[in-house]
């Protein structure tokens, strides 16, 4: 051994070589140690390979069958376009299987189930491990008093809306803002002979006030209307008597314009 090690490495035969790998294959490490730091399984070259069961095997040929046929059909992938692999070849073999085998079926159905079940509580875990890696919000004293302030005048003006209205009260007749037309003079009559005038009975006051003008709202428009004698006038903004307007008729809800306004007379 020292001979050999005192050598060359131009100057061993292939024999020499061997016998020096055989020496120190025991001394190779299982394990290295790699860039990131993790510690990964070296394979053994020397280590005898697995032996693969009769159902593996069994499967393995069913594959390789699958895979001929899918090759000499000229196969493709629906998406890709790419030749059959072996993955699409056992993928192909087991659907064949699943329609033979209905207890294959289950199998695989209760497989894909699993990988289902599985994948969805990693993504479940995975979300819920980024909603607590996420700081939780403070809020400031100021905020919270202004959040609260904000609250408190939303139920305030809440309850202000809410609130019932009270009904305007109905205006009476002397309260009534319509005034009175002013009489317009009469012409001086001619002299000439005329019987000794008849004393005529005053008007009673109170029957003079009695009239009673009503607001009234015809063709959308504002009125001052005396049922008494269906006289109408337009009615203000301020509600005050305005231009004569002409004579309402109750019955067809209509105000007959061409009507001359009446003129009052004094004595």
């Amino acid at each position: 051994m020292t001979s050999l090690m005192s050598k060359r490495v131009d100057q061993l035969t292939v024999a020499e070589l061997v016998q020096i790998l055989n020496e120190h294959a025991p001394s190779i490490p299982s394990q290295k140690v790699t860039k990131s730091g993790k510690v990964k399984k070296v394979k053994d070259p020397n280590a005898p390979k697995k032996e693969v069961s009769e159902g593996v095997k069994a499967w393995n040929a069913v594959v390789a069958e699958v895979l001929e046929d899918m090759k000499a059909s000229g196969w493709t992938h629906p998406e890709s376009g790419k030749p059959v692999t072996r993955k699409d070849a056992m993928a192909e073999a087991s659907k064949r299987k699943s329609a033979e085998d209905p207890e294959h079926a289950a199998k695989a159905a209760a497989r894909k189930k699993r990988v289902s079940d599985a994948s969805e509580h990693k993504e479940a875990a995975e979300e819920a491990s980024k909603e607590a890696e996420k700081p939780k919000k403070v809020l400031s004293p100021e905020h919270l008093a202004k959040m609260k302030a904000g609250r408190e005048a939303k139920k305030a003006a809440k309850a202000e809306a809410e609130a019932p209205v009270p009904a305007p009260l109905p205006a009476s007749p002397e309260a009534s803002p319509a005034k009175k037309k002013v009489a317009k003079a009469a012409p001086a009559p001619a002299a000439k002979a005329a019987p000794a005038p008849v004393a005529k009975a005053p008007e009673p006051v109170a029957e003079a006030e009695a009239e009673e003008w009503i607001r009234k709202t015809i063709s959308g428009k504002k009125y001052l209307w005396n049922p008494a004698n269906n006289h109408c006038y337009r009615c203000e903004a301020d509600g005050s008597q305005g231009e004569w307007a002409g004579l309402y008729d109750p019955k067809k809800s209509k105000i007959d314009e061409s009507a001359a306004e009446p003129v009052d007379f004094e004595e």
